[in-house]
């Protein structure tokens, strides 16, 4: 028997444990959205909870069936080159790096304004991402500087002068 989500048991492993922590935190703020309407219970109404609650409960069931098929059809993991592992590293060095300037960006943006900070996020991702396909070197300087500085004219122009939204400047 093959493990359901790719025939891998960690990712099945990760989705149950994804499934149970989204049910336990969405009961943890029903439960508290509860208290905040106690005493406006309609006769013969089960109440404005109950979807949510049998939502929940549907979630944390498909969590508990996938922790139980992972466990059932658990083996050894197979070892991988280490060519593969270095490609694993470098996929999860990117990822965090890329949540982290994201979450840094609005703090970017209230300091230095909103066209300067996405200059800033966009030539460093243009050569970061260049430099990892093609090498690091002078030449990629320019097209990331080139694409930085007219993402931010565009997002300036757009979103600021045409649209007026309310951005740091």
């Amino acid at each position: 028997m093959q493990p359901p989500i790719d025939g891998s048991t960690r990712k099945t492993l990760a989705a149950a444990a994804f499934f149970l922590a989204l049910c336990a935190a969405g009961l943890a703020m029903l439960r508290h959205s509860r208290l905040a309407w106690q005493g406006m219970s309609m006769p013969g109404d089960p109440g404005p909870f109950f979807l949510i609650r049998l939502c929940l409960w549907a979630v944390g069931l498909a969590g508990a069936a996938l922790l139980v098929l992972g466990l059932l059809t658990r083996r050894p993991a197979p070892r991988k080159p280490t060519g593969e592992l270095l490609a694993a590293g470098r996929s999860w060095l990117l990822s965090a790096l890329l949540a982290v300037s994201l979450v840094a960006m609005p703090a970017l943006m209230d300091m230095l304004g909103t066209a300067p900070a996405v200059a800033i996020f966009a030539t460093a991702w243009i050569a970061l991402l260049i430099g990892l396909r093609d090498g690091w070197g002078p030449r990629l300087a320019l097209p990331a500087l080139g694409f930085g500085i007219g993402a931010a004219v565009f997002v300036h122009l757009v979103f600021i002068r045409l649209l007026s939204l309310p951005l740091p400047t």
